[in-house]
């Protein structure tokens, strides 16, 4: 044995003692934590820390940022830190969990910001032991997120990410969007440019940049293309990134497999896989291993909303029932489980609490023209909040103007909501509106869903 490793070991080692004295203190005299924005720790490298996990009696504390996972263990006795890594954080409902599962060590932690619990875990594997720490949050304590806007949109972006230098915009006077050094990173797409429909959601995120935008992207019914398709995808993908646009990977789940078909193919499809758990799961898979940069999320479409797609569950049919939503239980944790912490369903109509709970956020809505009848006090029987619930209309000429009335309930019910005056030819998901002059469309979407003034132009389109 080296040296250097020798000395790595001894470090470890003082490392883990340090760590368990600390964490037996923990599990002596249980747990109290508060996370506020006022009150956020940051390291001495610049780390902010949201989550703080503080012993009520020892002061001894856990802290850890949400969203790079980086963390710190520390104890009232010591002015130093006694233990850090980075781990893994996925963000699951009102569920924050902390994960690093490394050599002689186990760490992991959860914040349920719903239900006021807070849980740790942490194991020494040198040392065989194990402590477990479930813990109440007192009534007087906050917890506070970064805030984030109001409201966001999904946007299906059924289109190729790439097309040719030559091809022209006719509807809109729009200039080209080349692609990045950054993001063609073998110089193969020299003729190509971002395709029209792709530049126009890049355009519009940069002029407004505070609106959360997502989108799904769809090669194929599913990840599974050609090897110079998933390219143009990558590239793509690493264009929508730099905006700060969030990726969802495409998932056909065909009513949770009840369709013997594939997704996309009529009768005449040939080589069909039918829709089941391990195809999606495959499809997952694809995503994450073939897709450089991989998607943020995944989008389950065609979701089973209730038994039978019926206004109502079948009672007779409870079986039925359960086992599908125990077939998005499992496909949505694979998911979670290989890092997509974003996860979309679209039963594209009401669902019940059991379905949307499989996923983070539902598709309550898709269909022609804004709802305007919608009832939406019907969402309170799945979640009081907006973040839970999505909208999709099409062949809608214009975006609702703010006084709208439907447009002022879906705002005040739902998150994420998008608009598009596509569908008049049968596909509503093909093309994204013009988004320069005259008809501005995504970018009044957007200025009306962040309550900014609507725009005279969209830069760079003014004249």
């Amino acid at each position: 044995m080296t040296s250097s490793l020798i000395n790595i070991t001894r470090r470890m080692a003082r490392v883990g003692v340090s760590l368990l004295r600390g964490l037996l203190a923990l599990g002596a005299v249980g747990l109290f934590f508060c996370v506020t924005l006022s009150s956020q720790a940051q390291s001495t490298t610049g780390t902010i820390f949201d989550i703080v996990l503080q012993d009520d009696s020892s002061g001894d504390i856990l802290r850890f940022s949400s969203t790079t996972g980086v963390y710190q263990f520390s104890t009232s006795r010591a002015s130093t830190v006694t233990m850090s890594g980075t781990g893994t954080t996925i963000s699951h409902g009102c569920t924050i969990s902390l994960q690093d599962f490394g050599w002689g060590h186990r760490v992991l932690a959860s914040v349920d910001t719903h239900a006021n619990r807070g849980f740790a875990s942490m194991k020494m594997l040198s040392l065989g032991v194990t402590t477990t720490i479930t813990a109440r949050m007192p009534g007087n304590c906050c917890f506070e997120l970064p805030p984030l806007p109001d409201h966001g949109v999904i946007i299906p972006l059924y289109t190729g990410p790439l097309s040719n230098l030559s091809d022209l915009s006719p509807d809109c006077d729009e200039p080209d969007l080349p692609i990045s050094a950054a993001c063609d990173r073998d110089s193969r797409s020299v003729r190509k440019k971002i395709s029209i429909g792709w530049q126009r959601v890049i355009n519009a995120k940069r002029a407004y940049p505070s609106l959360e935008v997502w989108v799904v992207i769809d090669p194929l019914n599913g990840p599974n293309a050609s090897d110079d398709t998933i390219r143009d995808y990558n590239i793509g993908m690493c264009e929508l990134k730099k905006a700060k646009i969030g990726v969802l990977g495409y998932v056909c789940t065909k009513h949770a497999g009840q369709s013997d078909t594939c997704c996309g193919c009529d009768d005449r499809c040939k080589n069909c896989v039918p829709v089941n758990e391990q195809k999606i799961k495959d499809d997952i898979d694809t995503w994450k291993t073939k897709y450089d940069p991989a998607p943020d999320g995944i989008f389950f479409d065609e979701m089973a909303n209730l038994d039978g797609d019926s206004p109502d569950p079948d009672p007779m049919d409870a079986t039925k029932f359960i086992q599908r939503v125990a077939f998005y239980t499992a496909v949505s944790d694979y998911a979670e489980m290989k890092g997509f912490k974003f996860r979309v369903g679209n039963p594209g109509a009401l669902t019940t609490k059991a379905f949307a709970d499989t996923v983070g956020t539902v598709i309550v809505y898709e269909s022609a023209g804004f709802p305007s009848s919608f009832d939406y006090t019907k969402l309170a029987a799945i979640s009081d909040s907006p973040s839970r619930f999505g909208i999709l209309a099409y062949d809608v000429m214009q975006p609702p103007d703010r006084g709208n009335s439907a447009f002022i309930a879906a705002k005040n019910h739902v998150r994420y909501i998008y608009v598009t005056s596509d569908g008049s030819d049968g596909n509503p998901w093909d093309n994204i509106p013009c988004a320069g002059v005259p008809t501005n469309y995504l970018a009044r979407l957007f200025a009306r869903l962040l309550g900014d003034p609507d725009p005279p132009c969209f830069p760079p389109f003014c004249f």
